[in-house]
């Protein structure tokens, strides 16, 4: 399995490995903003200089235990198609589920916890009864116990070095009955009862190892109301998200922190507009953002010294066809009409749209400094040469703005050259996840 590094304080590197070069056309101007634009030297100090104590503050032999075992438990209980081993029923989901979400979440997936979809999947944790051993010479779980007490449940099983582990389940408070109907009042086979209060812990030889939990205030299906807070603490440190979905208004938010408090990423966002909580419509990719989305806005800030801002007003719905445009264009030199030309001019309006509607920038917190980001059109040229036929894509991608007038893209300006160490210490923190 691919390890991931602690997501949310990689943002930066994640933003300049999903952009590429191209040949560019500008598609709008800095928007206004307090404050003074920084210069590529100015970022590039404060840049290397958070992310160097990032780095730091990441201690991959602290988080090494729960890893590890969360991948035991994927390789021995879970199949490849991402489902529990063959013969299982859905009183084992449980445990698979609690594998997946302490999996993402010791590899600093901090969304996971707050987001709708795999909060859905923590929900398979409610269906609690009984007491489980691990039979492995015939590959299956075996119940030892009944369902005593209600809403609760322990898997008894051995890791990789034959130390002796358990996890605990338990669900208390009221329930939410989460039954999935379609339009004639059919109720699906995925109906589970949601218990208020979740908490899942993972013991190795008796110690606590990582700790789960779920408070879950709303689950409503038919009325589109979501709203639960979780937390998980393992090695050292501490992921806590929110989400509040009303259909109306969506507002997630998490933090990354260290147990001793020290805050290390943060992030959240907030949505307005109409079905934002049709998880049939989301889930099954046919959620329409130009007609649904309205406005929003969205930050991550790492360390409280350096932030990504960004503030988008949908009413038109111009924003998110923009953001959606796909100016993929193919034709013989012998056409009477020049489609990627045509295509350029999509893409610049595309460009322009987004930058009248969006406004986005880094920002350096300690100081007055901040860099715009704008977003321009690219050409990606696929053609052959003498091939007689031309073929590619322009698109949008963002790029950063600086005092001087120069334009990146985030490609362009996180290269090795000008980040060398800081790339260094994060490839070095990377390895040491790889060799967990």
């Amino acid at each position: 399995m691919k390890k991931l590094f602690i997501y949310p304080s990689l943002l930066l590197a994640a933003l300049c490995l999903t952009t590429a070069c191209g040949d560019d056309d500008n598609g709008g101007t800095p928007p206004p903003d307090p404050g003074y634009v920084a210069s590529v030297e100015t970022a590039q100090q404060e840049i290397e200089s958070v992310g160097q104590e990032l780095a730091q503050k990441i201690d991959v032999e602290q988080l090494k235990p729960v890893i590890t075992l969360a991948e035991y438990c994927e390789r021995t209980f879970l199949s490849a198609e991402d489902e529990s081993v063959p013969g299982w029923g859905e009183t084992e989901y449980p445990f698979r589920s609690l594998v997946r979400a302490m999996q993402g979440c010791a590899q600093g997936d901090i969304a996971l916890l707050a987001s709708k979809r795999d909060i859905g999947d923590i929900y398979q944790l409610a269906d609690l009864y009984g007491k489980w051993t691990w039979n492995e010479e015939e590959r299956q779980w075996d119940q030892v116990v009944d369902g005593t007490p209600a809403r609760s449940a322990i898997y008894q099983f051995k890791d990789e070095q034959g130390n002796d582990c358990e996890a605990e389940i338990q669900g208390s408070g009221q329930e939410f009955v989460f039954a999935r109907q379609d339009s004639t009042g059919y109720t699906y086979s995925e109906t589970v009862k949601v218990p208020e209060y979740l908490t899942a812990t993972v013991k190795v030889k008796g110690t606590d190892l990582a700790t789960l939990t779920v408070n879950t205030t709303a689950c409503d299906f038919a009325a589109r109301q979501y709203a639960a807070k979780a937390s998980f603490v393992t090695g050292g440190y501490r992921i806590e998200a929110s989400l509040n979905d009303d259909d109306r208004q969506a507002a997630f938010s998490a933090v990354l922190s260290s147990i001793v408090g020290e805050t290390l990423v943060s992030m959240q966002a907030n949505a307005g507009g109409r079905n934002l909580a049709d998880i049939d419509a989301i889930e099954g990719n046919y959620f329409d953002a130009a007609s649904n989305l309205h406005e929003g806005n969205m930050s991550c800030t790492i360390l409280g010294r350096l932030s990504l801002q960004i503030t988008a007003d949908n009413n038109s719905g111009a924003l998110a066809e923009a953001l959606d445009y796909d100016g993929y264009y193919w034709y013989s030199t012998s056409d009477s009409v020049d489609y990627k030309s045509i295509a350029r001019q999509e893409a610049l309006a595309a460009a322009e749209a987004i930058n009248q509607n969006c406004t986005a920038a880094l920002h350096f917190n300690q100081s007055s400094y901040y860099v715009p980001v704008t977003w321009q059109s690219v050409l990606y040229d696929y053609s052959s040469p003498g091939s007689g036929y031309e073929y590619g894509e322009w698109s949008t991608q963002p790029v950063l703005n600086f005092e001087d007038g120069t334009t990146y893209t985030f490609e362009q300006y996180f290269t090795q050259t000008r980040f060398r160490s800081l790339i260094a210490a994060f490839e070095q923190l990377g390895e040491r996840f790889e060799n967990l």
